[in-house]
This record gives C-alpha cells, sequence and structure tokens, in this order.
C-alpha cells in the first residue's frame, strides 16, 4: 500500500479477478459440475478454500461438493431443529 495507490490496487491483480469471476467463468473450467444437481446450492463451494487447498479459486471446493452430495442441508437441519427442541424448550 505505501508503493501503490489503492486504486491500482484494488483495481488490478488478483484480488480484482477473483472479485469479478462468474459463475460461468467456473462452469467453463469445470464442465463436470454444470451437470450437477447440486451446483443451484453450492455454485462450486467456497473460492478462498480452492485458492487455499488447490491453488486455484476456479476449482471445485471439495468440502462443500461432499456436503452437498452426502450430506445434504436436509441433514444439518434435522439435527438442528433436534437440539433446538432438547435444548430451547420454552
Amino acid at each position: 500500500m505505501l508503493e501503490h495507490p489503492l486504486g491500482e490496487l484494488t483495481l488490478k491483480g488478483f484480488c480484482y479477478d477473483m472479485s469479478e469471476t462468474r459463475i460461468s467463468d467456473f462452469l467453463e473450467k469445470n464442465p463436470e459440475c454444470v451437470a450437477c444437481e447440486h451446483l443451484p446450492q453450492c455454485t462450486g463451494g467456497c473460492m478462498v478454500e480452492s485458492m487455499t487447498e488447490e491453488g486455484d479459486f476456479l476449482v471445485p471446493d471439495k468440502r462443500t461438493c461432499y456436503f452437498h452430495k452426502h450430506i445434504g442441508a436436509d441433514a444439518v437441519r434435522k439435527v438442528a431443529d433436534e437440539a433446538i427442541k432438547k435444548y430451547c424448550v420454552s
């Protein structure tokens, strides 16, 4: 920040590219996700997780993919509802 104007830092480079990414960019690189029934919920997962684990923010987040394919929001909702009934009784 001491060497470059703030506008240059925010309008150029990696952070800008990441913030301007569209789902179409992701799908172009990952055609296997196009037909996935879970795409509307996961949308590729967390870009930061993908960048951290794979070094590329345009690859699917493996944890989010696993969650949607093998666990699902309904399972989490069921556990949460049971906990609420058990511990938050009015």
